[in-house]
């Protein structure tokens, strides 16, 4: 298991740079989001980038994992080529399907709904930027795919360059405001798909595959319903807030998203990158439950510590981008950052449903939580303002955690440590609210007890029982030898 579990996280090591860069890249540009923008232009932004992300996910037919199955099917391994070119071709004939309805008939469908009629200006961006992404998420997969983590993350750097320059340009220079952020997303995308395109294309073997065609659909299409029910999850509150609020609420809630989100770039989907193909490959080993277990207690320890800090110190976080008029977004991270803790979980659960390829299970189960969300949202918003979607986040993603977990045990039973992870999320929860009471002069005084509180966190669990012999043994040993933190790491997982 030694091995599975240090290869996982060496390649989410390397993705996490490029998550790493990409976070970096929201903290670059987001004070100038906050300054260069009015509330108002942030809200929409944030409605655009939403909108792209949605039909960008529905527009790939869920074929990003299927692309992950087949290159793993010994089946198809002499056939791997030709299916590339199958599936790839296909996705291409929807797009180029859907860019002719959304020329025709886009301005009009944006234009049914409040939440969605300013974004008609941008139509054109939507359609071609939603294009590109659909082509980029695809064949970066391929790299994923093949494990090769290191030029994934070096294209991941290229667009981060070229996106961040491109901010600069024709936000702070120009003055192009939300346009500008539109081409710069246009713009990087297509530098990275034409980067990237010349050794996919020498991956193609141009022979139609009916069959491998007809079971990547199978097993894909299902998943388009679960990537709209997990955006759903996590985006179709900023619709509902401007409905029945308005565009400047959008804006400070969007801003709360975006910060929450440093757990989910740097700790949550660098690990997700890495777990899927690694965990394709073993899941008929014995060993495969055990190590799909520990990576869920390790994926809970890192990333709930990790939220506890954005959280305690969130309202600083703010102040330091540079724009005290979005501090109430403070309110709101907290929940979002656990949201994002039970996500990941749900993540590591659903592995026994796809393992039994029971996809167009996990979308129901992912539908229903879409819209227990937006049910939640209905009702609640109006009646309690914003704070009702952060609630409304939170109980809905740990709705859809549980289901899915029960759910996939039936199928692909995992000795999950559960009391380990309620250990771990009842300490995150009480030290967050404890040190919320820490109101102390001077200011300086209570940034050390804030720091403090993250720091206690591992040694506390040490009373409750939560280390193992040979987990405390193997730090113990590692701390007394190690010359880095790297060095205690692979200690670890070497024991």
């Amino acid at each position: 298991m030694k091995e599975k579990v240090l290869n996982t996280f060496k390649h989410s090591a390397v993705y996490s740079l490029g998550n790493i860069a990409l976070k970096g890249m929201g903290i670059i540009t987001l004070p100038i989001y906050l300054n260069y923008l009015t509330k108002a232009e942030v809200g929409t932004f944030g409605l655009l980038d939403i909108t792209i992300n949605i039909i960008s996910e529905v527009l790939i037919l869920g074929q990003a994992n299927s692309i992950i199955l087949f290159e793993n099917k010994k089946d198809y391994e002499v056939k791997r080529s030709s299916v590339f070119f199958t599936i790839t071709s296909f996705v291409i004939l929807i797009n180029i399907i859907f860019i002719l309805i959304a020329e025709f008939f886009g301005v009009s469908l944006l234009s049914l709904s409040k939440g969605t009629r300013d974004l008609t200006t941008y139509l054109h961006f939507i359609i071609y930027i939603s294009l590109i992404r659909v082509l980029n998420n695809l064949f970066m997969n391929k790299l994923r795919a093949e494990e090769r983590s290191k030029f994934f993350t070096v294209l991941t750097f290229i667009k981060i360059l070229v996106f961040i320059s491109l901010i600069f340009y024709t936000v702070v220079h120009l003055n192009l405001s939300i346009a500008g952020i539109l081409y710069s997303y246009l713009i990087s995308e297509l530098i990275v798909l034409i980067i990237i395109l010349p050794g996919m294309i020498s991956k193609m073997k141009p022979v139609f595959e009916k069959d491998a065609l007809k079971e990547a659909l199978r097993f894909g299409t299902p998943l388009i319903f679960t990537s709209v029910g997990i955006l759903i999850l996590n985006l179709s509150d900023r619709y509902l807030i401007n409905l029945y609020l308005n565009l400047e609420e959008v804006g400070t809630y969007d801003i709360a998203y975006r910060i929450a989100g440093i757990v989910n770039m740097f700790l949550i989907l660098p690990f997700n990158q890495a777990m899927l193909p690694s965990a394709f490959k073993e899941y008929n080993n014995p060993e495969s439950r055990r190590y799909l277990s520990k990576l869920m207690t390790y994926m809970c320890f890192v990333t709930i510590w990790g939220g506890l800090a954005i959280s305690v110190f969130s309202e600083e976080i703010i102040l330091i981008l540079g724009n005290k008029n979005y501090v109430a977004a403070n309110i709101y991270i907290p929940f979002i950052v656990l949201a994002y803790v039970l996500s990941a979980m749900r993540n590591v659960a659903s592995n026994g449903l796809l393992f039994a390829e029971k996809t167009f299970i996990v979308a129901l189960i992912t539908i229903l939580a879409g819209l227990l969300n937006i049910i939640l949202n209905i009702l609640l918003i109006p009646v309690y303002g914003t704070i009702a979607a952060a609630y409304t986040t939170l109980i809905s993603f740990a709705v859809f955690y549980i289901i899915t977990y029960l759910t996939a045990n039936r199928y692909y039973k995992i000795d999950y440590e559960n009391m380990k992870i309620l250990k771990l999320i009842v300490l995150g929860v009480v030290l967050f609210v404890a040190q919320g009471f820490l109101v102390i002069e001077p200011f300086t005084l209570q940034l050390f007890l804030k720091l403090i509180t993250v720091v206690l966190f591992p040694f506390l669990l040490y009373i409750t029982g939560f280390y193992e012999k040979i987990e405390l043994d193997t730090i113990i040993a590692g701390i007394k030898k190690m010359k880095s933190p790297a060095q205690l790491i692979k200690s670890l997982l070497n024991k």
